[in-house]
């Protein structure tokens, strides 16, 4: 069975720089200081900054900090991805995977989300994508939504050159062993080349 690696399902820290009212919030949030954390991603989103939209987005979903509230994090989720913050995208992408907030599911739309994050190099959206075809969750209802081992196989390679600990690795390694079980050698051959011209490509965005 493939594993769940519930650290790369949330969302990682942002690769931008944090801008001013950002940085003040992100210190605010690492003291525990929710109040002011809050004062200033609302302030900063309010300006228009994708990454304080997130970080209100993952505030209201968790309800820390601020109410509880599926609907303000999806209208925060949407600002930060209609900017092109990968984190954003993550999380919006997410909601239409799992039908959250006043959302259906949409597996299209997940999907389509966390290819935009995860070329920006976002493990999280790298690793639902290898989930979404191993499962055929991504695949389109047209194609009998079979798992696409190929895809799967590419997404979680490309999360294994992506991750730091050899924990990690090794944990994703499961996942890769299984889907090679389903796999021919020419559908591993090219899942190669498909997993080295996407790093050729993508690789130092991340």
């Amino acid at each position: 069975m493939i594993r769940w690696i519930a650290a790369l399902v949330v969302a990682l820290s942002l690769t931008a720089p944090a801008q001013a009212g950002v940085e003040e919030g992100l210190a605010a949030l690492e003291k525990g200081d929710m109040e002011t954390a809050v004062k200033e991603f609302r302030a900063a989103a309010a300006h228009g900054d994708a990454e304080a939209a997130y970080h209100m987005g993952a505030l209201h979903e968790q309800g820390n900090g601020v109410k509880r509230s599926e609907t303000e994090a999806l209208k925060y989720y949407r600002q930060s991805a209609a900017a092109g913050d990968p984190n954003g995208q993550f999380g919006l992408g997410r909601f239409y995977h799992l039908g959250k907030g006043w959302l259906q599911k949409n597996p299209d739309e997940a999907v389509s989300l966390y290819t935009q994050a995860a070329e920006k190099g976002s493990i999280a959206a790298q690793y639902n994508l290898g989930m979404m075809f191993a499962t055929g969750e991504g695949v389109a209802v047209a194609y009998g939504s079979n798992p696409d081992y190929v895809k799967a196989y590419k997404w979680f390679n490309i999360v294994q050159r992506g991750v730091e600990t050899d924990e990690d690795r090794a944990k994703i390694q499961e996942s890769i062993d299984d889907v090679k079980k389903h796999m021919t050698a020419g559908q591993l051959e090219r899942a190669e080349k498909m997993v080295n011209d996407w790093w050729a490509e993508f690789g130092k965005k991340g």
